[in-house]
């Protein structure tokens, strides 16, 4: 019994124990004086300001990234590959 609490005490302490023991590294920041409060996990985000994309507008930037892509690999000398049936 008393050799569980002593090894049960030393598990308390190890924050004060070198790194080689399991301690915290000396490059480890400091905890800090005053402990945080929890976040406001019901607080709801304001709403955004902007709106979602349009389809056209998402086919547009998916077409353009696609080009950017195939320019890249163009220029590194990568071949292309075929494109799968309805993605351009």
């Amino acid at each position: 019994m008393l050799a569980a609490g002593v090894l049960l005490a030393g598990c308390a302490a190890l924050s004060a124990a070198p790194p080689w023991a399991g301690g915290t590294p000396a490059e480890a920041p400091a905890r800090p004086a005053v402990r945080a409060d929890f976040p406001a996990v019901h607080d709801m985000p304001p709403p955004r300001g902007e709106r979602p994309l349009t389809d056209e507008e998402q086919a547009r930037l998916t077409q353009d990234l696609l080009a950017a892509r195939d320019r890249n690999a163009r220029a590194g000398g990568v071949s292309v590959p075929a494109a799968p049936a309805g993605r351009r």
